[in-house]
């Protein structure tokens, strides 16, 4: 009990104390270190990664690494699981999208191996994720495709208002406005029958950016401000409205209304940079290019369209391209040549199972054609008997009917000599 109360308290001091300005990570470590219960030790070693994720994502993936080894054996499947997620989340986060990507397939490939549909649906929902801020949108969505026909039967609808979400997010970026509104009211629709109220932000800033998309500002602005105050109401730091402080700037652009658009481009870059996530970056630094353009500040303006194409050629070179690609594709080989072995395999389990429903046929007639003959055999051996018993019996009789004539006649006889002595 003292110890569960000691890793509660310890839980509760790493998220304080990683989030203080004054962190000490030896210390946290050293406290994590005493820890003696290995699974509890884990989950502290866990929770400093992920809060670490934004702050320091070198030292989250190293912690990481670290549990994923040590929970490799199966002892700890749920800690390797979580691990490797937050994992190929941090390497997203910093823009390394063929190490992400290479984690979750790979995770998938187990789960599918033991049969585990929830991890495989969650593994196949953070690859469309992947793919499509990697720019794979078509991988993309064949993932989230996968995962919609899977929610359906499992009825798992969290995951299927996800795969709705995320959909949505692929098509705006395609760009695809009808099935980008299409998806996000299907994914908004099913969240309010479930009350997945915490999912509610992203839909409603992915519908702004759909009525941006039709130019529609004056619906998306509000759109957007609905988003920040749902998302805000949570408690959730201000750092999660990056993408809708991205999209309020973009939408305020394009209206001219350029000191609104100011701030909310500098608060999504600051934000952006303060957490190490490359693509928020990129899009609010090309955003205030364009803002500072707009406004004659060229020399800002340059500036950061030079960082913007920094971050870009980070993000989006070719070979990076080509590696996610050929991996997504290496998958999609193993995965047919696996359904094609597995094909083989069934056809071959059929041909057995034909050859001995044949031979069983074979056998079951030769049987009852054995029985049929056996049994019409043995009715004919029957009469047979059954003949020669009457025969017998006839026979018998007639020698009876002869014995009691006889009997008659030495009567007679002898009572013919007493007559005559």
């Amino acid at each position: 009990m003292q110890l569960f109360c000691f890793v509660l308290i310890f839980s509760f001091g790493v998220n304080n104390t990683i989030q203080a300005s004054d962190q000490n990570l030896d210390s946290l470590l050293t406290v994590a270190n005493a820890i003696e219960n290995d699974s509890n030790r884990l989950k502290a070693f866990f929770d400093i990664a992920q809060n670490y994720r934004t702050i320091n994502a070198d030292t989250a993936i190293y912690l990481l690494k670290d549990i994923i080894e040590k929970s490799s054996d199966g002892k700890f499947s749920n800690m390797y699981y979580n691990a490797t997620l937050l994992l190929s989340n941090a390497y997203q986060n910093i823009g390394n999208y063929t190490e992400a990507i290479n984690l979750v397939l790979e995770l998938l490939k187990l789960y599918e191996k033991e049969g585990d549909i929830d991890k495989q649906t969650k593994c196949l929902l953070d690859l469309g994720e992947l793919c499509r801020a990697s720019q794979q949108f078509d991988a993309g969505i064949a993932y989230l495709n996968q995962v919609i026909r899977i929610t359906k039967k499992t009825k798992n609808l969290k995951l299927l208002c996800f795969a709705y979400n995320r959909l949505s997010a692929i098509y705006y970026e395609y760009p695809n406005p009808e099935l980008t509104l299409a998806y996000i009211d299907s994914a908004i629709s099913k969240c309010e029958e479930i009350s997945y109220i915490e999912l509610m932000p992203t839909n409603l800033d992915i519908l702004g950016a759909a009525y941006s998309m039709q130019k529609d500002y004056a619906r998306a602005i509000p759109t957007y401000f609905k988003s920040i105050e749902i998302n805000n109401s949570f408690g959730e730091d201000e750092e999660d409205n990056i993408n809708t402080y991205i999209n309020l700037a973009r939408a305020y652009y394009y209206t001219e209304k350029y000191d609104s658009a100011l701030i909310f481009a500098q608060k999504a870059f600051s934000f952006a940079n303060e957490s190490n996530i490359p693509i928020y970056e990129e899009n609010s630094a090309f955003l205030l290019s364009l803002i500072y353009s707009a406004t004659d500040d060229y020399k800002n303006a340059f500036n950061f369209l030079n960082s913007t194409m920094n971050i870009r050629n980070f993000l989006f070179n070719k070979e990076k391209n080509s590696q996610i690609s050929e991996l997504n594709k290496k998958f999609e080989t193993e995965k047919k040549e696996k359904e094609i072995k597995n094909q083989k395999l069934i056809i071959r389990n059929k041909e057995i199972y034909n050859s001995f429903l044949i031979v069983s046929i074979f056998f079951l007639l030769a049987l009852i054609l054995g029985i049929l003959f056996f049994v019409v055999n043995t009715k004919k051996k029957n009469k047979l008997l059954e003949d020669k018993n009457a025969e017998i019996a006839a026979q018998r009789d007639e020698l009876q009917y002869f014995a009691d004539e006889l009997e008659k006649a030495n009567k007679q006889k002898d009572r013919f000599f007493s007559i005559i002595a």
